[in-house]
């Protein structure tokens, strides 16, 4: 009898960490958006209530985040799609008026197409490390719901400039690689497609 009351409490006990964790996890991580950076919750789950509802299809403001490395937790960082575009704050919209927000995840590793030399610390040698072509898949969210807006798309990334930095386990360099991203007219062309369903 008092194994199973232990089991049972036990039991019990493990489902409420279940739903607690399941109930912080896909919560809001902010009600309104006060900065770009605050809507990478999206790209975990987490919508912001606060922020304005999508306004039907097409392209509204949007901003793109993307997850490239191999670590966990996943490490989402902004992309800057206004480089060169007009100024119509569309891909760099203020906080407070972003209504999409496009996640880019790194899904299957390709070929080696290069080699990206890193000099460390200077006890080191530095690292010759391979660049691998990557397929990148790309959903979009509305930032104020969480809801998928269209269906993922999968590209194959074909940027190949050398990431500024570069991560791993210095006694597993024979393992390390870096990756290539989506150049900035594949995001654009795929939120575009996307969109356009």
């Amino acid at each position: 009898m008092t194994w199973s009351v232990t089991l049972l409490v036990l039991g019990g006990f493990l489902t409420v960490l279940v739903i607690a964790y399941d109930h912080v996890s896909t919560r809001p991580g902010h009600e309104v958006a006060t900065h770009q950076r605050d809507y990478e919750t999206l790209c975990e789950g987490r919508p912001i209530p606060g922020a304005p509802a999508y306004t039907g299809s097409g392209v509204r403001p949007i901003l793109v985040f993307e997850d490239m490395k191999d670590h966990d937790p996943r490490f989402f960082s902004r992309v800057d799609l206004s480089f060169g575009l007009e100024p119509d704050r569309v891909y760099d919209p203020d906080a407070d008026g972003v209504q999409l927000v496009a996640c880019a995840e790194r899904v299957d590793e390709g070929e080696q197409v290069g080699t990206c030399e890193y000099g460390f610390h200077r006890s080191l040698d530095g690292a010759d490390i391979p660049l691998h072509l990557t397929d990148v898949e790309i959903r979009i969210y509305e930032a104020r719901t969480g809801e998928p807006v269209g269906e993922p798309l999968e590209v194959v990334a074909r940027d190949k400039t050398c990431p500024r930095t570069a991560s791993y386990n210095v006694m597993e360099t024979e393992r390390a690689a870096v990756y290539t991203t989506p150049a900035t007219d594949q995001y654009i062309e795929a939120i575009e497609e996307i969109l356009a369903d």
